[in-house]
Parts: C-alpha cells; sequence; structure tokens
C-alpha cells in the first residue's frame, strides 16, 4: 500500500519514537531502543551489545532492583546495565519516573514493550527504534522447540496442537497497536503497523545478520567502538548456527495453523523486507 498518501496519525506517545530518517547524533539525548522480537536473532545483538561493544544497558538486568536513584551495575560476565527493567510495565513505569530517558546513562535499551516504552521517553528526549525481523513461519517453529523444552505440556504437544491453541495471534502487529490477544485485529491495524516501522524503525533481517549488524554500527556510530578484539568477538556470536529445525510442509496442518495465526504478520514481514531494501542505502550511510 501507499502508506504515505494515506495520511496515518500514529496512537498515543508513538511519535516520542524519532523517525529514523532523522540523522542520529550520540549524544545521549536519544536513546537506541532495540525491539526484542522473539525467536527473531535479537539476543545476537544483544550479546555484541553488551559483552563486545560494552554498551551501557537498560534491560531486564535492572529488575529486582529498588534504588530511589538511577544506578550502573555491571553483571559477573562485565555487562554494564541501569538499575530499571524495561521489559515489565512496571518496570518501565519506574524508569519514567526516575527519569531514565534524560539521564545521560543509558546508550541502548531493549524491550518488545513498544507501546508502553514510548511512554518512558518525549518529544525532547526520544527512542531510536530497530530490529531484527524473522520469518514468522521459522519464529513460530522456533518458539514450539523453546516451549517444548520450558513446558512438559507442550512436550506432548505436536506442532499443529501447539500453533492451534498456544501460539500468539500475529504478535508483531498486536506488540506494535497495543492490542490483546483477545482483541480482534483489523486491516488498519496493519497499516498502522506498516507505517510505524516505515518512518520509525532501521530494519534488520535474521538471514541476514552480518549485514544487518553492520548498518545498525554504522547508523549509531557504534563503528568507532569496533577497536582490539571487538570485531573477533562479533564473529563469534555471528557464527551461523548449523542446527535450524526443520520447517512443517507447506499444506500440512502445522503449516496451516501457524500461516493463519499469522496472516497479518507475514504482511508485516514482507514489508519489513521492502523496508531493508529500501533503507540500504540511506540507514547505512546515515
Amino acid at each position: 500500500p501507499d502508506l504515505a498518501s494515506m495520511n496515518i496519525m500514529l496512537f498515543g506517545d508513538m511519535e516520542h519514537y524519532q523517525d529514523w530518517t532523522v540523522p542520529y547524533v550520540a549524544n545521549r539525548t536519544d536513546i537506541p531502543v532495540l525491539w526484542t522480537i522473539p525467536r527473531a536473532g535479537g539476543n545476537v545483538l544483544i550479546r555484541i551489545l553488551g559483552q563486545c561493544l560494552g554498551l551501557v544497558q537498560v534491560s531486564g538486568e535492572g529488575s529486582n532492583h529498588y534504588e530511589e536513584q538511577l544506578q550502573i551495575h555491571e553483571t559477573p560476565q562485565g555487562t554494564r546495565y541501569v538499575n530499571v527493567d524495561s521489559t515489565t510495565v512496571m518496570g518501565l513505569a519506574r524508569a519514567k519516573q526516575l527519569g531514565i530517558a534524560e539521564s545521560g546513562l543509558a546508550e541502548v535499551l531493549y524491550t518488545n514493550l513498544i507501546v508502553p516504552t514510548s511512554s518512558v521517553f518525549s518529544l525532547k528526549n526520544r527512542g531510536r527504534l530497530f530490529a531484527v525481523f524473522r520469518s514468522p513461519l521459522e519464529r513460530s517453529v522456533s518458539l514450539y522447540h523453546q516451549a517444548q523444552m520450558l513446558d512438559r505440556q507442550v512436550a506432548e504437544m505436536t506442532m499443529a496442537d501447539y500453533a492451534s491453541t498456544r501460539l500468539t495471534n500475529n504478535e508483531m502487529v498486536r506488540t506494535l497497536v497495543g492490542k490483546a490477544v483477545e482483541e480482534e485485529l483489523t486491516e488498519q491495524d496493519l497499516y498502522m503497523a506498516m507505517e510505524f516501522l516505515r518512518r520509525k524503525c532501521v530494519i534488520g533481517l535474521a538471514d541476514r545478520i552480518g549485514e544487518s549488524m553492520q548498518r545498525i554500527h554504522r547508523y549509531f556510530g557504534w563503528d568507532a567502538l569496533r577497536v582490539g578484539g571487538v570485531q573477533q568477538c562479533e564473529q563469534e556470536f555471528l557464527a551461523p548456527n548449523q542446527e535450524r529445525p526443520a520447517l512443517p510442509p507447506s499444506g500440512s496442518e502445522a503449516f496451516n495453523y501457524i500461516m493463519a495465526q499469522n496472516n497479518l504478520d507475514m504482511r508485516l514481514y514482507d514489508y519489513a523486507l521492502y523496508l531493508f531494501d529500501y533503507q540500504g542505502g540511506d540507514a547505512s550511510d546515515n
């Protein structure tokens, strides 16, 4: 769709995310925000940014902290983090109350709560969104195998049973428009999600993670940090995983259930593929 001509207005505080076309200046006025789409490859970025580049993060590491002021702590592995939790609504409320956006402490924030996180920022101190996208079919299969290891009931389920009873319906679109699983999604919701990506998100792809990482480095000016053993550290995390789970055959029961549960997410993913190519000459040369 020609989204630019549709004049879609983003809702709530979503304008607190800066347009990706506005050049990024690393003065900590804006905070890079990684949308951690489950099983999409974002964990590779988290390890590289935290363990290789040494960026101060806002993440789940900040849970179980109750100090009255913002502080930087360090994990036993050497990852530095601010003492607020960006992975829960309550944690985000605390982060806002303590002024994380204007503090100048955070160099990157990780979250899957895109709508609630928008309220942490302002038009003066914005979020800068980036994400790694993976085919919803591959993501769903990966979620199934992960759940099998964590849940005895799922361990006894077929993939079709899991997809029809446990798989979240159109998780990516719901995340971007703030709709719960019991709420019906519409075509307009899909367009809203597409418009948000079009304007606000630097796109990376799991299938092209090396190229995506280079783009993200250049966009946020993190190239300057890639000295010493940093590049070798990155390559260790970027090494391809040879144990990719087999996908269900096209037309099979599991395949049909997965595709039905991801009917809008598939279209959003296709749009992300288009945006990845579109941004190729601009996002990387910001």
